[in-house]
């Protein structure tokens, strides 16, 4: 993406300029989960073929103010942006923030955020801004699953879970792009986020938008991960059946997880639609 005004790739909340240059590698290994280029024989393909808005509000301390995040939310929506991805969290409460997500969600606009690390009941704990998602029903709140070619798909050892968690993805140990054109594996719920995002950018290239694409996504998902709360709604991301779901097809019951997951580069992104990654500390 391009600002059509000035040429930028996106916006700096810190310093109020236009630099989004990544100082950590978190948003860069975020971005290339949900956009690196497919089918070139380089690196990685990411979920989807997305035009990605970077908005920058935290340092390479890894620190920001909620201003920031709240500024940022706003470009992306008056940007036209259909989906925002949202690596980062913090566990102090905002209305206004909440409000702006709301209002965000009421235009069709889909935030999908991370749930975080520390293993903690969400419901006990809230962490924000995933924890909005239990009074704003079309937003996505992302767990991590984990698996190796010789296991099956569990809960990652470190994801926090909640009834406000209502899908998970792959967080543990994914390779993405990172600093200075290199690739690095990373894990948490960072990881996860951007591939729900992903898949909802494919959805919203279908015609939907705001609460339609959640359901394809909740509705389509795996039988849920063993988890120790029992819950019923920590079922992994299915991208196959979530785009049948959308597309009105039938979709296969709900299966059972397996360390087979669907190839990134079957799902694709029109050009005409944005994908914004709002850069954040570590989730």
């Amino acid at each position: 993406w391009k600002n059509p005004d000035d040429g930028s790739i996106g916006f700096n909340f810190l310093d109020d300029n236009t630099n989004v240059t990544d100082e950590n590698g978190h948003g860069t290994h975020c971005a290339g989960i949900a956009g690196a280029q497919t089918n070139n024989s380089l690196g990685i393909a990411g979920v989807a073929d997305v035009k990605l808005m970077i908005l920058k509000f935290v340092g390479s301390d890894r620190t920001g103010p909620l201003s920031g995040a709240l500024k940022a939310l706003d470009y992306a929506v008056g940007m036209g942006a259909a989906v925002s991805s949202h690596s980062y969290g913090g566990n102090v409460p905002s209305r206004i923030f909440e409000n702006a997500i709301r209002n965000a969600a009421n235009a069709g606009h889909i935030v999908v955020a991370a749930s975080g690390n520390e293993g903690m009941n969400l419901d006990e704990t809230p962490t924000y801004p995933c924890s909005y998602s239990r009074s704003i029903p079309s937003m996505l709140c992302v767990g991590a699953s984990s698996s190796t070619p010789t296991s099956p798909v569990s809960l990652a050892s470190f994801s926090n879970i909640g009834s406000v968690v209502n899908i998970v993805a792959p967080g543990v140990n994914i390779l993405s792009t990172y600093l200075s054109g290199s690739y690095a594996f990373l894990s948490g719920t960072s990881m996860a986020t951007p591939q729900v995002a992903g898949v909802a950018a494919v959805l919203a290239t279908l015609g939907l938008a705001g609460q339609s694409i959640t359901d394809s996504i909740t509705r389509s998902r795996t039988a849920s991960l063993e988890n120790p709360l029992s819950l019923q709604n920590l079922g992994e991301l299915d991208a196959l059946n979530a785009v049948n779901e959308g597309l009105g097809q039938p979709t296969s019951p709900p299966r059972q997880p397996s360390s087979a997951r669907l190839s990134s580069s079957v799902c694709l992104w029109s050009v005409g639609l944005l994908f914004v990654i709002i850069t954040g500390h570590s989730a």
